[in-house]
């Protein structure tokens, strides 16, 4: 129990900012995160480190503004797609993309915000392939092609789904099977469709396509998710797409992407191609406020601070390319300081623009 009364002995005027910033900020910031990093400390070999460990942590979330320190990792609990649950790749976070420039790699800020969130995959298994794509006047054609032999491609059917004229109507889905027909096998492949994309959103807005992700999301109290394309995919076309904010705390929301194609264009799925990617962010109020005349010098003080910091640290790589490591190295410093860096750090984290 000694350490414990030591840590009570924490000076008032240190405590009274703390509870403030409980007061202000309840949902990042709660009296149950701040146990944990108090637990935290309890491992130090002595009452009087204890209790500096924790000042520290908790000085320097308080300097920065920000609690990523002594915040607990958040959970977002997986739940597959129930229309085919068991396949398809988990959500992942990735940083690189595959036809930047691989002088990208040296750009964190580039890779951090590639790294945003995490990738979604649709439900197929490795040997599966889709395509959908849009005709003009209303009409869209779906594709499901497999490769059994890993050689070749072959296709297996294909529904074209034509909109009745003017929006008044019923839609009329024309299935064309490869193989050798089945009984009931045109319903069968209307209810492969429909794992993959959102018959029912066809044409909202014209030329929209809604695919389906392998999982869907549940977050923490406050917490929503935003559905967006995948960031920093530069190659053409790039078919736009409706971005969504959903409050997926308490609402079931099926994951959704949904891209809007001009007529002629498709867009294809495969095991491993992400369709979308997501991010989580708070649900709290952001209020704009103008910085003083002393923050304003003490931000130009930094910024000159580290760029000359910068420029005295070069490194090329072997093909003469010259760039500097300094951002990533204070960001890295940053986290383990506890004051919350701007990058991933660990996840491989350069990418685009040299920074």
């Amino acid at each position: 129990m000694g350490i414990y009364k030591d840590i009570l002995k924490c000076k008032v005027e240190f405590l009274f900012p703390i509870l403030a910033h409980v007061r202000e900020r309840p949902k990042r910031f709660r009296t149950s995160q701040i146990g944990s990093a108090v637990a935290d400390t309890l491992t130090s070999k002595s009452s009087q480190s204890a209790i500096n460990v924790l000042n520290r942590r908790l000085g320097a979330a308080l300097a920065a503004d920000t609690c990523s320190d002594i915040l607990p990792p958040m959970n977002v609990t997986l739940f597959p797609n129930p229309r085919r649950p068991g396949f398809g790749l988990r959500p992942k976070i990735e940083a690189q993309r595959p036809l930047l420039p691989q002088h990208a790699r040296l750009c964190p800020v580039l890779e951090a915000g590639s790294s945003l969130g995490a990738l979604v995959y649709p439900s197929l298994a490795e040997n599966e392939q889709i395509q959908i794509g849009y005709e003009g006047e209303g009409v869209y054609q779906f594709g499901y092609a497999v490769n059994p032999t890993g050689k070749k491609w072959e296709q297996v059917f294909t529904i074209t789904y034509r909109l009745a004229i003017g929006g008044i109507g019923t839609r009329r889905e024309e299935v064309t099977l490869m193989i050798p027909e089945t009984p009931g096998f045109k319903e069968t492949a209307k209810t492969i469709a429909r794992m993959f994309i959102v018959p029912d959103d066809l044409g909202t807005p014209a030329g929209a396509v809604t695919l389906r992700g392998a999982y869907n999301f549940q977050t923490p109290p406050g917490w929503d998710t935003v559905y967006s394309s995948v960031l920093n995919m530069t190659e053409r076309p790039i078919a736009p797409m409706l971005v969504i904010r959903v409050q997926t705390d308490w609402y079931v929301h099926d994951t959704e992407f949904r891209y809007v194609l001009a007529p002629g264009e498709s867009i294809s799925a495969s095991h491993s191609l992400p369709v979308g990617q997501v991010f989580f962010v708070p649900r709290e109020e952001i209020r704009f406020v103008d910085g003083t005349e002393q923050e304003s010098a003490e931000r130009r003080k930094t910024s000159q601070t580290f760029f000359d910091e910068k420029a005295s640290l070069k490194i090329k790589t072997p093909y003469g390319l010259e760039y500097s490591p300094h951002y990533q190295r204070t960001s890295r410093k940053h986290q383990m300081a506890g004051t919350g860096g701007a990058d991933e750090g660990d996840a491989g984290n350069n990418s685009g623009k040299k920074k």
